[in-house]
């Protein structure tokens, strides 16, 4: 039988959890107005042969201390508008195509913003084209939050089947 007192894991999990919830209601409360992404590394995008696949960083800022927050939006280019069907984290709830790169103890939420439906055969598909979210520090520590878009101009790398259509 276990004590009162309650091992370090479950504080942790717990905390997590209260992370996401603060981060959801954050992102809700706050209201539509976002930050504007920042331009890709290393200037435009050029347009690349069918299937290429870039990473554009849409979002970077250091952060310092508990409660720490921001909101974040940004899209592919128009040279490689979707995101890729692509899973990149099993511990943070994504769209596919998104790379979050912080501490653990940041919380994240983001959201599809746009996007794009075709109809093939009897399946209808959807494709991602946008983002936005917000993150929040739970610990107390500094750190960076980086917010990256993996984007393709190949319908068929980024489709996803819409499974509410």
């Amino acid at each position: 039988m276990r004590s009162g007192v309650r091992p370090e894991g479950d504080v942790m999990f717990a905390l997590k959890r209260l992370a996401a919830a603060g981060a959801a209601a954050g992102l809700l409360l706050a209201g539509a107005a976002v930050s504007p992404a920042t331009a890709a590394p290393g200037g435009g995008v050029r347009a690349g042969q069918p299937g290429e696949v870039i990473r554009v960083q849409i979002y970077e800022r250091g952060y310092n201390g508990l409660w720490a927050s921001d909101r974040f939006s940004g899209s592919c280019p128009s040279t490689h508008p979707y995101l890729v069907d692509k899973r990149f984290s099993n511990d943070r709830i994504l769209p596919r195509g998104v790379i979050v790169t912080t501490e653990a103890s940041v919380a994240t939420l983001v959201v599809a913003t746009s996007s794009e439906t075709r109809i093939e055969g009897k399946k209808e598909f959807i494709a991602v084209k946008s983002v936005e979210g917000s993150w929040t520090n739970w610990g107390l520590g500094s750190g960076t939050v980086n917010i990256t878009l993996e984007c393709t101009n190949d319908w068929k790398q980024a489709r996803l089947e819409n499974q509410y259509g």
